[in-house]
């Protein structure tokens, strides 16, 4: 489990906020230029930093 301390990475960062401002992890994608799984994958770090929540 990650220290309470760690920060996230600026890529997780704007993958989460590109997925709020879209209400979609998909649309998130498309603005980013990767793969939906990707943004799944970087949204789930964060997740994961939060300790699951």
């Amino acid at each position: 489990m990650p220290g309470q301390d760690e920060l996230p990475s600026i890529t997780a960062l704007t993958a989460f906020d590109a997925a709020l401002r879209h209400l979609s992890l998909t649309g998130a994608a498309k603005e980013l230029g990767v793969t939906p799984g990707a943004s799944s994958r970087q949204v789930g770090a964060l997740e994961e930093l939060r300790g699951g929540v």
